[in-house]
């Protein structure tokens, strides 16, 4: 595993998190106990299966060629004119 703060001991880290908790809003909260569970879990994804199913079936559908699919900047100038009109 590659630390992300290499210069920082576990006990350092230990107490800036829970700091940061100590003084986190429930959004917050409910995000790092999600991220929690799944690592707890052993869930190498944040989404639930039927997501995952979703996501699949999607997938499968797109290389059949039955749905098309956007580039990220197509997909943004297709927001942005939404979010205009």
């Amino acid at each position: 595993m590659v630390k992300i703060y290499p210069n920082m001991t576990t006990t350092t880290i230990r107490n800036k998190v829970h700091k940061y908790i100590d003084e986190a809003d429930s959004k917050i909260l409910e995000v790092v106990y999600q991220l929690l569970e799944v690592y707890r879990q052993g869930n190498s994804s944040l989404m639930t299966a039927e997501q995952q199913k979703e996501i699949l079936k999607r997938s499968a559908l797109y290389k059949a060629g039955k749905i098309k699919g956007y580039s990220i900047t197509e997909a943004r100038k297709h927001v942005k004119q939404k979010l205009t009109v």
